[in-house]
């Protein structure tokens, strides 16, 4: 991968399991961000793990951004995008730019579209999103990628599910002055508020781990009633 990155002078990113170098018996989902030169920027480990990935792999921990001579860059990976918190942090880390790799199949092709442009909009920020096409078993893998801009509108797309490539000119001038006009979401934001039921209440859902997954458990269906 270094190498194709160095042949076309793009700066890619790509996923794959990471052994931990200290603790064999430790995989994480990652996704890795490579220099238009082949250089290694840096890796981000899947935080969220969704349904039976939780048996295989181990979470990470931290929401890093990576500064590149295209910008700043903070990495989602598939089902990060449920969480508005992780594209929240990536853009209080003054990212220029979040790449989601995912891989989404068939029926969610409207969760899909609604996730990766809510993201955009709830943070004002320019979103390439990459999503798998093709079959793996029963699995219908339906592609879509996209780049969305600032406001949550697509400005480049592969509406088929064939491969490709798809680019647009994002400018980040233009994110800033956005954030400073009618869209002043960061200086109109209350965080002391947020983190209450987080911080000192915990989840509404308290959770129990059950055959890899996470599933509510009897007092958090009580407190749906």
């Amino acid at each position: 991968m270094q190498n194709v990155a160095y042949r076309y002078h793009v700066h890619l990113i790509f996923g794959f399991a990471e052994r931990d170098q200290l603790d064999p018996g430790v995989i994480y989902n990652s996704a890795m961000l490579i220099s238009d030169t082949g250089q290694i920027i840096g890796t981000y480990r899947k935080v969220h793990l969704f349904d039976t990935e939780q048996t295989y792999f181990t979470p990470g921990h931290d929401y890093p951004v990576f500064t590149t001579k295209i910008g700043r860059i903070g990495m989602m990976i598939c089902y990060d995008t449920f969480f508005p918190e992780v594209a929240r942090t990536l853009a209080l880390k003054r990212a220029d730019l979040i790449a989601i790799s995912t891989n989404w199949e068939r029926p969610r092709v409207n969760d899909w579209e609604l996730c990766v442009r809510a993201r955009a909009l709830d943070n004002i920020i320019p979103i390439a999103a990459a999503n798998r096409i093709g079959f793996d078993k029963s699995l219908d893998f339906f592609g879509h990628s996209k780049i969305i801009g600032p406001l949550g509108n697509p400005v480049a797309a592969i509406d088929t599910e064939t491969a490709g490539y798809i680019h647009a000119e994002i400018d980040y001038q233009q994110t800033e002055a956005l954030r400073h006009g009618y869209y002043s979401i960061y200086q109109d934001a209350h965080p002391e508020t947020y983190a209450q039921r987080w911080a000192v209440q915990g989840t509404a859902y308290p959770q129990i781990r059950k055959r890899g997954r996470m599933t509510p458990s009897k007092s958090a269906k009580k407190c749906e009633k």
